[in-house]
């Protein structure tokens, strides 16, 4: 009985040692940990591919569908760019940043015509197999606008005005119309630069697999090697996440109240989880962000071999919570989730020439410099 006892202690020994952290292996310390973080975060030099971007903070909510392009195997040498799924951007196709300016393709819409409707128009617009009045079909004849007659209509995820598609072509076409009246819009590309960039840093997979703020002489934010040689951080040992030997390091950040990351060798020294504790010091319009409340913020990660030895983020989530006041660090009701998945990526492909506009060199572009009209021959000379 007492061997039996014995057996069943060890037994549960046993696995709970693989639920908690345990002793920091020997063949690896923390400068190690860093030198290959460093050593694997130069093994994506480009890549390109389909994302979903998905946001929610509060009430507010954000979603975009996009092509994601990089070069250059390091946030201060990197070239981006973004071309957004029509309908999930306003005006805004492309986004490129070819590491000194910010180059932009967006849509021009401009009134052909108005014409006043009745509601019975307005509900043979709404049916599940849309119908065009003889006099909207007239104007677009005079308009020179080839339209089947079977449309299909259905409203664009980021503005107010909707889209009507031919189902025999393909063509769309913007429109907006109330039960009173009837606009149709044409359409024209429109082109501009800014100095610097002005990419939305979170559609970037790399923004998710470090922590930090975006300083002045870099695309992004500090790499994660980078975070843990300028802080004060401690390789506390391995823990096991889903089956995988993780190593937990804790970081002093003057941004975080606790910052915990876990970082897997096996799949190419990537991040795989990290653990935030953070306060509101002051006043703040951010909702639902309060003063005084301190939040938990929680972020997975899996990373997907795209090449032998060459990991790169595939798929992520993250999630905040209040944490509640009393001693027991329990967590609030869920007020923020973040996903960002990948469709579809290649690494290290030839992406050079996906870094200036494809126009012709007389094309005005418009200059946010000098907010003036300029053919693109004279911009895209290097800036002095």
């Amino acid at each position: 009985m007492k061997t039996c006892l014995l057996m069943l202690l060890l037994l549960f020994l046993l696995v709970t040692s693989y639920t908690h952290v345990s002793p920091q292996a020997p063949d690896l310390d923390l400068q190690t940990l860093i030198a290959g973080i460093k050593h694997f975060d130069t093994a994506v030099t480009s890549g390109t591919g389909e994302f979903v971007y998905a946001h929610r903070l509060g009430t507010g909510q954000d979603k975009k569908a996009y092509t994601f392009t990089l070069s250059g195997a390091t946030f201060e040498n990197a070239q981006v760019r973004v071309d957004y799924d029509s309908d999930t951007s306003d005006h805004v196709l492309s986004e490129i940043y070819d590491g000194e300016r910010q180059w932009e393709v967006y849509e021009r819409r401009k009134p052909l015509f108005s014409i006043d409707i009745t509601p019975d128009d307005y509900k043979r617009l709404n049916k599940a197999k849309p119908e065009l009045s003889t006099a909207i079909k007239q104007l677009l004849e005079k308009h020179d606008i080839p339209i089947s007659g079977e449309v299909r209509i259905h409203p664009h995820q980021a503005s107010s005005y909707s889209k009507m598609i031919d189902t025999v072509t393909g063509n769309s076409h913007f429109i907006y119309y109330t039960e009173e009246y009837f606009s149709f819009y044409e359409t024209h590309l429109g082109y501009g630069v800014r100095p610097g960039s002005i990419i939305h840093p979170a559609l970037d997979p790399r923004y998710w697999m470090t922590y930090g703020k975006a300083t002045p002489s870099s695309y992004l934010m500090t790499p994660l090697w980078k975070v843990l040689e300028d802080n004060e951080s401690d390789l506390l040992g391995t823990e096991m996440l889903n089956g995988e030997e993780t190593y937990l390091v804790s970081v002093k950040h003057p941004d975080a109240e606790s910052l915990k990351l876990w970082i897997s060798a096996e799949k190419g020294f990537r991040l795989v989880k990290l653990q935030e504790i953070f306060k509101v010091q002051a006043e703040t319009s951010w909702i639902p962000f309060k003063k005084g409340i301190r939040y938990l913020k929680e972020r997975y990660l899996h990373s997907y071999e795209y090449l032998p030895g060459v990991w790169f983020l595939e798929n992520v989530e993250q999630t905040i919570h209040p944490l509640l006041a009393d001693t027991t660090g329990k967590k609030g009701e869920l007020i923020g989730k973040t996903t960002l998945q990948a469709a579809s990526f290649e690494v290290n492909v030839d992406v050079s020439n996906q870094f200036q506009l494809d126009v012709a060199e007389d094309t005005p572009v418009y200059d946010y410099g000098t907010a003036k009209l300029r053919p693109y021959r004279e911009l895209k000379q290097p800036s002095e």
